[in-house]
């Protein structure tokens, strides 16, 4: 996965997380300040709409690189790479 993948990854979850968390404190606290106008305690609390934010961009372009094969001099492009390193 690349830099730009995992950051597109990790502003999706995290944006739904937000999106799960306020949905619970709505389904909690929406029917507490309803319920609560009657008693003499007052709660108020306020639903704010939840937007996402736009995901960041990958540029894709930037992440090809041409390799040639030593043997059969073949082009390739790479999208990501990993090495493993034996120690």
């Amino acid at each position: 996965m690349t830099e730009q993948q995992r950051c597109r990854v990790m502003r999706a979850a995290g944006d739904l997380a937000l999106q799960m968390v306020s949905q619970e404190m709505d389904k909690m606290f929406g029917g507490l300040a309803r319920s609560s106008r009657s008693n003499s305690i007052s709660f108020s609390y306020r639903v704010q709409p939840f937007s996402p934010r736009p995901l960041p961009g990958i540029d894709e372009e930037r992440l090809i690189r041409v390799r040639t094969c030593t043997e059969c001099l073949n082009h390739y492009a790479v999208f990501g790479e990993r090495r493993l390193l034996w120690g």
